[in-house]
């Protein structure tokens, strides 16, 4: 039982032993972005990045705990409550959700003003990494 108990753990936890990869389309004119820069896009502080509106696309609950613990040691639910007030003002509105990686790049591909985070590299031609952000790093 010890050991079961083991094994799930490991693996509900694997995202967070996994680097965090800030994907675009290859025509973005967006050849490299700071952890200050996600940060500010995915809390709806800004909405540009040279010159261009980016829409950022997020993932499900799972990634995207170890991705906001990670960029702005944020928990999920100060994440919600924070996107909560938001939304309730009207001012921005929430990031397009992608539910596999598979979706995510098909639609980064589609997309040039797209920009979203895999906790795996892309396989596939057309997309590009414009950060990554290695599991050690905070």
């Amino acid at each position: 039982m010890k050991i079961l108990s083991l094994i799930i753990t490991l693996l509900l936890s694997w995202p967070s032993l996994a680097d965090i990869y800030i994907v675009v389309n290859e025509q973005s004119q967006i050849e490299q972005i700071s952890q200050e820069q996600i940060a500010a896009l995915y809390l709806g502080r800004k909405r540009t990045m040279e010159s261009q509106k980016i829409i950022i696309l997020e993932r499900g609950d799972q990634e995207r705990a170890v991705f906001f613990n990670r960029i702005i040691n944020m928990s999920l639910s100060q994440v919600n409550a924070y996107w909560a007030k938001l939304r309730f003002s009207g001012r921005v509105r929430m990031p397009e959700q992608v539910a596999t990686d598979d979706e995510l790049f098909a639609r980064l591909k589609r997309n040039p003003a797209m920009l979203g985070y895999s906790m795996h590299p892309p396989t596939i031609a057309g997309i590009k990494v414009i950060l990554t952000i290695k599991d050690d790093e905070k």
